[in-house]
């Protein structure tokens, strides 16, 4: 039998209806065969309120037509800090991406040793340490994690001497410092040669010279970190600056009016006095300080004396 097309099949039924007569047909075939010319692999999903394993897809609407608002939750978004991980990364010798460059930083690795038939003769102990004890020693330098602790690290396998041969002039020597280097091995303190000390901990130069540099020699503890953390509010700056201000003031005498005095509490300085002259010689105390000229001028002095305290006989 020949199948009628979709747009037959809604003339033939408005025709029907137009003659009081009512044409039925199956729906199913007719939705079947409407979704199958506009895709031939679609499905059809057909309401069945017994099926116990229908899922409604379609937004809920009321019986007026209008959406009800589906309840959303929405979880607080954790932001990342970029360098905050890469100088976790870093400092645990992994791969990190650098924030500022976008770039992928390998991880450090052991670097070269050094000659170690001259440093016997030298009486270094660079032969005792093999490849997989600077491993060892690699792996235990950079599970610490953390940049003040390595640095530390660095400082107790330092020592720091005076030259005991001096060879140039000695008023303005060159070296004013001899640094011995050595390495862990069975809790003792093996003497070896700055490249065997660089290359095992995989560190350069200039790591190793600023954890030296931040090391007190007296007290033998770290110089803290002073970049970034937490810092002293302006606002208490002020505080202590307007306090020194003012201690400073008060070392000056006070001229208080002579025939106004009962009337009034102001207090005047003496009129040979400037603003000017008075924060130079707050300047010249103490020359540290921070205080600015307008922070003095809030102050608000007066070194003018009152027209009402000159009588006759001081006009006179």
């Amino acid at each position: 039998m020949k199948q009628r097309s979709p747009k037959r099949q809604k003339e033939r039924s408005r025709e029907t209806a137009s003659n009081g007569k009512h044409d039925t047909y199956d729906v199913l075939s007719e939705l079947s065969h409407t979704s199958s010319e506009s895709d031939p692999f679609a499905e059809v999903e057909i309401y069945n309120p017994e099926d116990p394993d229908y899922h409604q897809t379609c937004e809920v609407k009321s019986c007026k037509g209008d959406k009800v608002p589906r309840q959303k939750v929405i979880g607080k978004k954790v932001r990342e800090d970029k360098r905050r991980t890469a100088k976790t990364l870093r400092n645990q010798s992994e791969t990190y991406i650098s924030p500022v460059t976008k770039k992928i930083v390998k991880e450090k690795a052991l670097k070269g040793i050094c000659n170690i038939e001259m440093c016997k003769k030298r009486k270094r102990m660079c032969y005792l340490f093999s490849s997989p004890l600077r491993t060892m020693i690699f792996s235990q330098f950079y599970s610490l994690g953390d940049l003040q602790q390595q640095r530390e690290y660095i400082a107790r396998f330092v020592l720091s001497e005076n030259p005991k041969h001096r060879t140039t002039n000695s008023n303005d020597p060159r070296r004013t410092q001899t640094h011995y280097f050595f390495l862990p091995l069975e809790g003792i303190r093996q003497l070896v040669c700055k490249k065997m000390f660089l290359g095992t901990l995989g560190i350069s130069e200039k790591v190793c010279r600023t954890a030296i540099k931040k090391l007190n020699r007296t007290t033998s503890v770290l110089e803290k970190e002073n970049r970034g953390g937490r810092r002293e509010l302006q606002s208490s700056r002020d505080i202590l600056i307007r306090k020194s201000i003012i201690e400073h003031i008060n070392r000056f005498p006070r001229v208080e009016s002579h025939y106004y005095r009962k009337s009034s509490t102001k207090q005047y300085l003496h009129e040979d006095l400037s603003l000017s002259t008075m924060y130079h010689m707050y300047k010249l105390k103490d020359q540290q300080t921070k205080g600015s000229f307008s922070l003095y001028r809030f102050m608000n002095l007066s070194f003018h004396k009152p027209k009402k305290d000159q009588c006759g006989l001081c006009k006179c």
